[in-house]
């Protein structure tokens, strides 16, 4: 199936100083307590040490009875980039979105 036609689900990750931010993702999986979403970035970023390239794919992996998450990184043509765990809490997952705290 193409992305486009994966439906939106919006993942909104919090701080611990209040701060938020959203990306508009698209649904891959859902299960009860566990979600997996695919995000495309629209511009080059790094994490840590690591370079991601404008159109990397990130598939993330959310669990609403787990202290982390997971994202696995993706050049545009398919190649692993690496693997990132965030440990995270107040975490709650569901079809019409995730939300947790950093």
């Amino acid at each position: 199936m193409p992305v486009r036609d994966l439906p939106d689900i919006p993942e909104t990750k919090r701080t611990l100083d209040g701060r938020e931010q959203r990306f508009a993702c698209r649904l891959v999986e859902h299960a009860p307590g566990r979600v997996v979403v695919l995000f495309v970035l629209p511009a080059a970023r790094r994490v840590g040490p690591l370079a991601l390239p404008a159109g990397c794919i990130t598939l993330g992996h959310f669990w609403s009875d787990r202290p982390y998450n997971a994202y696995h990184w993706l050049t545009p043509e398919g190649a692993s980039l690496g693997h990132y765990v965030n440990v995270a809490d107040e975490t709650i997952v569901d079809a019409t979105g995730i939300a947790f705290r950093d």
